[in-house]
C-alpha cells in the first residue's frame, strides 16, 4: 500500500475522457453509452516517479494497479513483434494494462509494398471495461478511436465480439500476430491459431455455398448468353474487380465499366471501401452468385488466379502490363474454354506460352474521353500546373537506390551481389555516355555475360532480368531523360510519389496529381508534357493526355522503328497479295530484303524464323490499325515529336517552348487519332464482337454435333 500524498484523482481529467467517449460513440453507441453510465472513476493518478502510475484508495491507504506492460516493456514487446519497425501485417491485442502497447502499435510508421496505401487493421480487446473506462482517462487517443483501422472489443464477451466481426465481415484481414497482456481475454480453450483455423473453415464453406449458387441463364448455357443478348439489344451484366492498391489500374478498370455503362450494359465494381480492408474470393463468389454477371473483367489478372468465378462465365483479361506472372507457360496453360485477353504481348502470349491465339486480341490501353476533354486551362490551373515541361510518373526512385537495396538483400551471396554490380555497371557506362537501351535482348546479353564471368548458376538468378528491364533500365531512361531537362533550365514540373526524396530532381517534385480531379488540368496547363517509357510512349497517361488537349513529346524507342517497318512490309503484301511467310520469302523485292534486313537488326531476330508466322503478326497489328508504337499511331507527327538525344531534346524543346500555333496543331491531328482509335468504348466494342462471334461458333458447332 502506498502512503505517498502526491495522489490526485482520475477524474481531473474527464474531459479527456470525454473526447474519447466522442470518438468512440461515432463508431460504436453502444459501447460508448455502456462506458458514459459506469460511475465516475475513482481511480487515482501518479506521475511523482516520473512514470505514470494508477491506484485505487483502500481505507487509508492507496493501493497500487500494477501495469503489466510499462512503456519500456511495451516497447520491447512491439519491436519484437514488428522488428523492422514498421506494422507490416495486422495484429490482435488481448488486454489493455495501462494501454501503452495500443498507444505504440498505432503509432508505428506503416510498409505495405505489396498493398501501396494499404493500412493493416488492429484488434484491441479489454474485457475489464472498467479498465478502459480508467485508460481512457489518460490517453488523447481521439484519432485511433475514430480510425476505422481500429477494431474495439470491450467487456466480458469481448474475444466473442472479435470473432463474430471476424466471421461475419469478410473485407477485413485477419490478424496474423497477437501480444497477450491480459490471459483473461481468451475463453478457455481459445487462441488466435485455433480462431484463424475456425474462419478458414468458415470461409471455405461460405465459398462453396456461393458456388453452389450460380444458376444456369433463363436464355440457355451462359456460353450462348452474349450473342443472344447482344443480338436482342438486351444488356449485359459485367463485373469489374479491382483494387485500391494499384492506383493506375483503378482509374483504368472504372473508365472501362464506364465504357459498358455508355453501351447500355449494367456494371458493378468490386473493390475494396476503406484502406485497412482486403479482397478475397469469398466476397468475389458472392458477388458472382448476387450479381449473376454475363461477363467478369480483369485487368492484369486471369481467371485461374483465383477461385471465385464459374467456369461458365466468360472472363476477360486486359493485359495493361508486361507483369512477369502473365508472360509465362504457365499462365498460357492455364486460360480455360472461356477466358479471353486483350492487350500487349499477343505474338510472344500465342506463339511461345500457349494463350489461344482465337481468343486474344491486340488492344493497347484505352483513354475515358469522356472524362479527359480538351478545353482551356482556367486561371487557377494554369497558375497553379502552369510550366514549361511536365512528367508524370511514380517511377521516382533512383536506378542506383534500387540496386543498392538488391545488393543488400543478396548480401549472403556474395557472387549473386558481384553479377548485379557487375550488369548496373555495363548499362550505366551506356547512359552516362548519353546512349539508352529500350530492347530486352541487349540487357538480358548483359546480364549473360555478367553471370558468366561471375561463374554463377544461372538458376539462382531468377527474375534478374525482370528487375534490370522492369525497375533499373526503366529508371535509367526516364531519369536520364529528367536530368537533360534539368540542364536547359526550363521550367520543369514533376508529379508522382517520391520525387521530392530524389537527390537531383528533388527541387521540381510538385507532389502527386489526383487522377480523377487534377491530372487533366496538369496535361493542358503545361506547354510541353513529356512521355518517356522504354516499352513504348503509347501509354494511358499519353492517351489521357491527349484526349484532354495536352501537347507531349515522345521519347523514341527501338520499337517505334521496327513497327514502322513492319506496316511497310504489311502495305507491300497487301498490295501485291503475299499471304504467307513463304510467299514473302520467295516474291520479296530488293527493298523488302532491306527492310526484313533493318527488322532483324533492331530486333536481333530473324523477322521469317521466328517460331511463328510474320504475317500472321502482321495481321493481328493490322488489325488493331497499328496502334500499338507512336510511330505508327502518329505516322505523320511522330518525327516532330519524338527525340532519342539530348540535343534532339533540347532542340524540339526550344523550338516547340517558341512556337505555340504548332503545338496546337500537332497535338489537335494526334488526339484525332486517340478518339478514333483508343477509346475504351472502341476497345470494348472490338472485344465483345470478338467473344460474341467465338461464343455463337462454338454454340452453332455445339448444335451441329448435337
Amino acid at each position: 500500500m502506498s502512503v505517498e500524498q502526491n495522489w490526485q484523482p482520475l477524474s481531473l481529467l474527464a474531459s479527456q475522457f470525454a473526447a474519447n467517449l466522442d470518438a468512440i460513440a461515432a463508431r460504436d453507441p453502444a459501447l460508448a453509452q455502456q462506458l458514459r453510465r459506469l460511475p465516475a472513476t475513482t481511480k487515482l493518478l501518479s506521475t511523482a516517479t516520473g512514470q505514470l502510475r494508477l491506484g485505487e484508495r483502500i481505507g487509508e491507504s492507496i493501493r497500487e494497479i500494477p501495469d503489466p506492460a510499462p512503456p519500456t516493456s511495451a516497447r520491447q514487446i512491439v519491436t519484437k513483434v514488428y522488428p523492422t519497425g514498421h506494422c507490416t501485417v495486422p495484429l490482435c491485442v488481448a488486454g489493455l494494462g495501462y494501454g501503452w502497447i495500443w498507444q505504440q502499435l498505432y503509432t508505428l510508421p506503416i510498409s505495405t509494398p505489396a498493398l501501396p496505401g494499404h493500412r493493416p487493421p488492429l484488434y484491441f480487446m479489454a474485457s475489464d471495461i472498467e479498465q478502459l473506462h480508467a485508460i481512457l482517462h489518460v490517453h488523447d487517443w481521439r484519432a485511433m478511436l475514430a480510425d476505422e483501422r481500429v477494431m474495439l472489443f470491450a467487456g466480458d464477451d469481448a474475444y466473442q465480439q472479435f470473432e463474430r466481426t471476424l466471421l461475419t465481415d469478410t473485407r477485413i484481414p485477419w490478424p496474423k500476430l497477437a501480444i497477450t497482456v491480459d490471459p483473461a481475454c481468451w475463453p478457455p480453450g481459445k487462441s488466435l491459431d485455433g480462431l484463424v483455423q475456425s474462419l478458414f473453415a468458415n470461409g471455405a464453406k461460405r465459398l462453396a455455398e456461393f458456388q453452389a449458387r450460380h444458376p444456369s441463364d433463363s436464355a440457355g448455357p451462359v456460353a450462348s448468353a452474349i450473342p443472344l443478348k447482344l443480338e436482342r439489344g438486351e444488356s449485359l451484366r459485367i463485373l469489374g474487380l479491382t483494387s485500391r492498391y494499384t492506383t493506375f489500374l483503378q482509374h483504368s478498370m472504372r473508365d472501362w465499366l464506364d465504357a459498358f455503362s455508355r453501351m447500355g450494359h449494367k456494371t458493378r465494381l468490386i473493390i475494396e471501401d476503406a484502406d485497412h480492408q482486403v479482397m478475397n474470393n469469398v466476397m468475389y463468389a458472392g458477388a458472382c452468385a448476387e450479381f449473376r454477371p454475363d461477363l467478369i473483367v480483369l485487368i492484369d489478372h486471369y481467371r485461374a488466379e483465383f477461385n471465385a468465378f464459374p467456369d461458365d462465365v466468360p472472363c476477360v483479361m486486359w493485359i495493361q502490363d508486361r507483369m512477369p506472372h502473365l508472360f509465362t507457360p504457365k499462365a498460357g496453360a492455364n486460360q480455360r474454354a472461356n477466358d479471353y485477353v486483350i492487350g500487349y504481348g499477343r505474338s510472344e502470349g500465342v506463339s511461345k506460352l500457349g494463350y489461344p491465339g482465337s481468343r486474344f486480341r491486340a488492344e493497347m490501353v484505352g483513354v475515358n474521353e469522356h472524362r479527359f476533354v480538351p478545353q482551356q486551362p482556367n486561371i487557377a490551373e494554369a497558375d497553379r500546373y502552369g510550366c514549361d515541361v511536365s512528367f508524370v510518373s511514380h517511377c521516382s526512385t533512383p536506378a542506383e537506390a534500387i540496386v543498392r537495396e538488391q545488393t543488400e538483400q543478396s548480401a549472403g551471396s556474395p557472387l549473386i551481389a558481384q553479377v548485379i554490380a557487375d550488369v548496373y555497371e555495363q548499362l550505366r557506362a551506356i547512359y552516362d555516355a548519353g546512349g539508352a537501351i529500350t530492347e530486352l535482348r541487349p540487357i538480358q546479353a548483359i546480364i549473360d555475360r555478367a553471370i558468366a564471368s561471375a561463374r554463377v548458376r544461372s538458376d539462382n538468378l531468377s527474375g534478374l532480368t525482370d528487375f534490370f528491364v522492369l525497375r533499373v533500365n526503366n529508371a535509367m531512361l526516364r531519369h536520364q531523360a529528367l536530368y537533360w531537362l534539368a540542364d536547359l533550365g526550363v521550367r520543369l514540373k514533376l508529379y508522382g510519389r517520391g520525387w521530392e526524396s530524389h537527390p537531383r530532381l528533388a527541387p521540381f517534385a510538385c507532389g502527386v496529381a489526383d487522377n480523377q480531379s487534377q491530372l487533366a488540368a496538369v496535361y493542358r496547363s503545361s506547354a510541353i508534357n513529356l512521355q518517356v517509357t522504354p516499352h513504348g510512349a503509347v501509354h494511358q497517361r499519353l492517351l489521357e493526355g491527349l484526349s484532354a488537349g495536352g501537347f507531349f513529346l515522345l521519347r523514341g524507342v527501338d520499337g517505334d522503328d521496327a513497327d514502322r517497318i513492319r506496316k511497310a512490309i504489311w502495305e507491300w503484301c497487301v498490295e501485291h497479295g503475299t499471304a504467307s511467310d513463304a510467299d514473302l520469302s520467295r516474291r520479296a523485292t530488293a527493298p523488302v530484303r532491306q527492310l526484313l534486313s533493318n527488322l532483324q537488326r533492331l530486333t536481333g531476330e530473324d523477322p521469317l524464323a521466328l517460331g511463328y508466322s510474320l504475317m500472321d503478326e502482321l495481321a493481328v497489328m493490322a488489325d488493331a490499325n497499328f496502334t500499338r508504337s507512336a510511330s505508327t499511331l502518329f505516322p505523320v507527327e511522330y518525327d516532330r515529336v519524338a527525340f532519342r538525344t539530348q540535343s534532339g531534346l533540347a532542340d524540339r524543346v526550344a523550338r516547340l517552348l517558341r512556337d505555340e500555333p504548332e503545338r496546337r496543331s500537332l497535338a489537335a491531328s494526334m488526339r484525332q487519332r486517340v478518339t478514333a482509335h483508343m477509346t475504351y468504348t472502341k476497345v470494348t466494342e472490338r472485344l465483345l464482337n470478338m467473344i460474341a462471334t467465338d461464343q455463337a461458333g462454338r454454340a452453332g458447332s455445339a448444335q451441329a454435333a448435337a
